[in-house]
């Protein structure tokens, strides 16, 4: 008998019971099903010092306590605890700029007296008046709460999407021949470091009651540069390695304060450099004809050389920033869907084979170390990861798969090198939000309730709580696992390989072993864990029980972990 780990809302767990086993049930398998053996060597550490897999949370988004209420808020604070994720990335969706205010009924937020040296005790003074933050219903209570609960809780914070569109007078000025002069472009950039650092050092130092928010570890500069809204950039000029002038001069910022202030913020604060996101590098918006995956396989995922035509180069001119980058993250929406030339929207978009693995985790590395010239090579992290082509709205046997894809990519990723990431996202977006609450345009039923929407949530958390950070990934061997098998698709599915494991050894020493399986059919399993030993706690979801997180005990003390594997499954098996 299933036992419930962490159960949550069940008023709909009938109805979604029966249309995921109408649309998710096995299907007959085409030939005799080999065994699967997984081999796992706790001896041969991989990858070392994984910081695992959070959420992308939008601040704006949370819901607000009305008339002394606060059930909603605790609840879906409860939810975001349980998920045991060791870190956030922030969405702030506003350009947090440096800022007086106007008095008046419509105060004007400005610019400062635009010197780009101004001594941090001017916003550190009592008198400061605060940053653009507090303007925007609620935007500061808000930010304030989600790092408190942070704070409190141990989760580790990124500070990103800092959206300079709603500042328009960040824009260059031309003169009157059309041309912007580099002297102005170095001029807004050293405007720009100072009011991302000055906000930066004030989180570290004023903010949380004088003592600053140790939780705030990360920081990124921009959230898909040149990608998604060009035409929102102010990076539209034909300076080669502008982003990676905004690096340098956000490190200068910080230096300068830690200087005249006598402290050590940057110490303890890294920098997630690009945060790209290239699939709509070639958008006909941006001026370029449409591209597919297919097409630019092959090409490199990040290899876009800066040119005069309003697209920032990345990893290519990342020399110039790579003093000043501590870990490259990567955005992906595009790897997750089945082993198939095309996708379920018959677009030739690639797989996760030729994709993920090649190019998004292995090419980028490669490029790396390529272009590594301060002697210390980056993490890797995907930062924002989804599955657009399945999940385009309340469709929840999709939503289910985008997750399976998901969980199936970090994995795997976390076996080439990967050292994190965060999936898109917590509270934002029908398709992809873990949780729904009233009043929120994404709102799912039961309505009016706070609760974890079950194809999303489940999955992921078991990916969240399992992965802990500082764990250490380990050798693992996957012998068996392939076939055919298909559900109700038309699309052409190839024999390939359904099963994937990757295993980690947890600060504490816990063994734990992650097993996907994207087969439509149960398979017989052997894990071979000695010379741990003991009692083994499995965790579990499927398509058919994603509701909560099933647990069964099993007994491992010859070694050897025997279990039936469930399709459409992702499994973890503890050893305590």
């Amino acid at each position: 008998m299933s036992n419930v780990w962490l159960a949550g809302g069940k008023g709909i767990r009938l109805f979604f019971g029966i249309m995921l086993a109408a649309v998710c049930l096995p299907m007959a398998a085409a030939e005799p099903l080999e065994p699967v053996t997984i081999t796992v060597d706790a001896s041969q550490v991989i990858n070392p010092n994984v910081t695992g897999f959070g959420w992308n949370v939008g601040p704006l988004w949370i819901p607000a306590p009305q008339y002394g209420d606060t059930k909603d808020l605790d609840r879906f604070f409860e939810l975001f605890k349980d998920t045991g994720q060791p870190w956030i990335r922030i969405m702030l969706s506003y350009y947090e700029w440096e800022c007086k205010i106007n008095n008046g009924a419509n105060p004007v937020y400005e610019n400062d007296d635009n010197d780009p040296w101004t001594k941090p005790q001017q916003f550190l003074s009592p008198d400061f008046r605060g940053f653009a933050w507090n303007s925007r219903e609620g935007l500061d209570w808000r930010i304030r709460y989600v790092l408190d609960f942070c704070e409190k809780n141990d989760i580790w914070v990124e500070i990103n999407n800092w959206e300079t569109w709603m500042k328009r007078w960040l824009d260059q000025k031309p003169d009157e021949k059309g041309i912007v002069s580099y002297e102005e472009y170095l001029a807004k950039a050293q405007e720009f470091g100072e009011n991302v650092a000055a906000f930066l050092y004030y989180l570290k130092t004023r903010a949380n009651q004088g003592k600053g928010y140790a939780c705030v570890k990360y920081y990124g500069l921009w959230n898909e540069p040149g990608g998604l809204f060009p035409d929102q950039d102010f990076i539209h000029g034909d300076y080669p390695g502008y982003m990676n002038l905004l690096h340098k001069t956000v490190y200068d910022h910080l230096v300068f304060y830690d200087q005249e202030m006598g402290t050590k913020v940057l110490q303890g604060l890294q920098c997630m450099g690009f945060e790209s996101y290239p699939t709509f590098r070639n958008r006909p918006k941006a001026g370029h004809p449409t591209e597919t995956w297919n097409d630019m396989i092959g090409r490199g995922v990040l290899q876009y050389l800066e040119k005069p035509d309003g697209l920032p180069g990345e990893i290519t001119n990342w020399p110039g920033a790579d003093p000043y980058i501590d870990i490259i993250s990567v955005h992906d929406y595009w790897s997750v869907f089945d082993y198939d030339k095309n996708n379920p929207s018959g677009e030739n978009q690639g797989t996760i084979q030729d994709r993920l693995i090649p190019l998004m985790i292995q090419g980028v590395m490669d490029q790396i170390v390529q272009y590594d010239t301060d002697g210390r090579i980056e993490p890797l992290f995907i930062n924002e990861i989804g599955g657009k082509v399945y999940c385009q709205g309340e469709d929840h046997p999709a939503q289910y798969c985008h997750m399976l894809y998901i969980v199936e990519c970090l994995v795997r990723g976390l076996e080439r090198g990967l050292k994190g990431g965060s999936v898109w996202a917590w509270n934002m977006h029908t398709g992809y939000a873990a949780v729904s609450y009233p009043g929120c345009w994404w709102e799912v039923e039961p309505k009016g309730v706070v609760h974890p929407i079950h194809e999303n949530y489940f999955p992921y958390t078991l990916l969240t709580r399992t992965v802990k950070r500082g764990s250490n990934m380990i050798f693992t061997e996957v012998q068996g696992g392939q076939d055919d098998s298909r559900g109700p698709e038309t699309w052409p599915v190839v024999k390939t390989q359904r099963v994937w494991s990757t295993a980690l050894v947890t600060p504490d020493n816990k063994l734990a072993v992650i097993v996907i399986s994207d087969s439509y059919n149960t398979k017989e399993m052997q894990i071979q864990i000695a010379p741990r030993k003991g009692t083994v706690e499995k965790y579990f979801v499927t398509s058919t029980q994603c509701d909560q997180l099933y647990t069964n005990t099993l007994d491992s003390t010859d070694g050897i972990i025997r279990d039936q594997l469930l399709p459409r499954s992702i499994t973890v098996y503890q050893v305590n």
